[in-house]
């Protein structure tokens, strides 16, 4: 439930360049999304597992954090287009084929804003 290492890194270095308004790509149970939220960014976060995004929705709730939260495939995301300064994809996009990659990558793409980081 601890935050990998390289957030805290990534947060930082997020926060010197003024990123708000991130995305915690394939959140599992939520360890970063919780963590960006204290920094101080807009997250919003998203997991193919319900269960997994319940458990970040009681976390939030509780830590008293305004998290968006759903559930959604990372081969079609239900964003908009130029929705986000950052993402943060933790051991996330392996998890499908060569030819699911490049879908991910394609909408990465969309939902990134231009200059963004993933």
């Amino acid at each position: 439930m601890q935050p990998s290492e390289e957030s805290y890194f990534v947060a930082q270095k997020w926060k010197d360049k003024n990123v708000k308004k991130i995305l915690d790509f394939g959140c599992g149970l939520g360890r970063h999304s919780i963590y960006f939220a204290k920094q101080g960014f807009q997250v919003s976060a998203f997991d193919l597992s319900e269960e997994a995004t319940e458990h970040l929705k009681a976390w939030a709730e509780k830590e008293n954090l305004s998290i968006d939260i759903i559930n959604a495939d990372m081969l079609k995301l239900p964003y908009d287009d130029n929705s986000f300064e950052a993402i943060f994809a933790y051991h996330v996009i392996s998890h499908t084929d060569s030819i699911g990659v490049r879908k991910i990558i394609n909408e990465i793409s969309r939902v990134l804003k231009i200059g963004g980081e993933i």
